[in-house]
């Protein structure tokens, strides 16, 4: 045994959160307790650590479960504007929402589904109807129909259901990202950019090639023809043509970008001596208007050379050099 009665608890087996454990999460976070809150009064209630499965890190990590059931499917399928309003009902299908009755009607269920404001009173009560066999959402809200976006109330029971993702019916080609495809972008959107004479035999080479595919597309001995030259034709301009390294490609990215080449010996260098400030010795170059900011905070003396007061002496004075020469 290579641990003490004492540290059982913390085993692998010991954090795993049952049905009690997460049905308390799930409450606390749909009333606004907060995980490490439910978590003390769990450990009130039950009689301590022992008594109590998992930890709070457990719980917390199945509040983030609870949150992002689906969250990862619709971040990947729905533009960002579109994202942020269906996370938006996810989050209150978790805050805002209870199941109050559940009725099973054949293979349909029925469930009465409570809306909450932000002080957890209770609004209004929706029917739901969640149809097994077609993993069909239909609720009496109607905000599907009006918004195009499962509401608040059908994601209460998409989690109350474990359903993983979002069924692809719910989800609307307008609010796609891929809604526009690749082939229908312009030349300058599919390749950056470019001259117009380039731009122009582009448009003028993806024409003819759609226009070849339209008529023979009915005719499986002339499009199996079309592709074999198509192979024989990049063949010779993979010959022609290298395929050049990434490297290379960069390269050639940013000279057409800044419209310059890339000299092939380079004579403009770093001059040399020149010290810059903080480098070389210990002593740093001090600066004119720092050098005037500390002067300003000395007492000015008098100078035996000039009589005047100022920041300098005898050794240093201005009109020293003056009189010598």
């Amino acid at each position: 045994m290579l641990y003490c009665s004492d540290e059982k608890k913390f085993t692998r087996s010991r954090r795993q959160l049952d049905y009690k454990d997460r049905r308390n999460v799930y409450h606390a976070s749909s009333s606004k307790v907060g995980i490490t809150q439910s978590r003390r009064m769990q450990l009130a209630m039950n009689g301590g650590l022992v008594a109590s499965g998992g930890t709070a890190r457990d719980h917390m990590n199945f509040r983030r479960d609870i949150m992002l059931f689906v969250e990862a499917q619709a971040a990947k399928v729905y533009t960002k504007t579109i994202f942020f309003d269906v996370q938006k009902e996810m989050n209150k299908a978790v805050w805002f929402c209870g199941v109050v009755e559940v009725v099973e009607v054949g293979e349909k269920m029925i469930y009465s589904i409570t809306h909450k404001n932000k002080n957890s009173e209770v609004k209004a009560t929706y029917k739901v109807v969640h149809d097994v066999r077609d993993e069909s959402f239909e609720c009496s809200c109607n905000h599907f129909v009006r918004n195009g976006i499962l509401c608040r109330h059908a994601f209460k029971v998409m989690l109350n259901s474990e359903v993983q993702s979002i069924p692809e019916k719910y989800i609307l080609p307008r609010w796609r990202r891929e809604l526009v495809p690749i082939e229908l972008m312009p030349a300058q959107v599919r390749y950056s950019e470019m001259d117009v004479e380039k731009q122009a035999l582009i448009n003028q080479a993806i024409s003819m090639f759609d226009l070849i595919i339209g008529r023979v597309r009915n005719d499986k001995g002339a499009l199996t023809e079309f592709v074999n030259q198509l192979e024989r034709l990049g063949d010779e301009i993979s010959a022609d043509v290298p395929i050049l390294t990434v490297t290379e490609q960069k390269r050639n990215d940013i000279e057409e970008l800044l419209c310059v080449t890339e000299p092939e010996s380079v004579d403009v260098l770093p001059p040399t001596g020149v010290r810059n400030k903080g480098c070389g010795t210990g002593k740093r170059l001090v600066g004119v208007s720092e050098r005037v900011s500390m002067n300003a905070k000395k007492q000015k003396r008098l100078c035996r050379t000039c009589d005047k007061m100022g920041w300098h002496d005898s050794r240093n004075c201005p009109m020293k050099g003056d009189s010598t020469n």
